[in-house]
């Protein structure tokens, strides 16, 4: 999961056009008899070089 907030950050680092970035993943965790959804909120700042 950690990968995809870090491709998400470096990709609005790179364009240079947010210092406050906002974003929610959704997470479906399997299990028996379905599947259970979570969803982590991620806010953080970044310094645009």
């Amino acid at each position: 999961m950690s990968s995809i907030i870090q491709q998400a950050l470096n990709e609005c680092q790179k364009q240079c056009i947010c210092k406050r970035f906002a974003f929610s993943i959704n997470y479906q965790e399997s299990m028996q008899g379905g599947t259970r959804s979570h969803l982590y909120p991620v806010t953080t700042t970044i310094p645009c070089e």
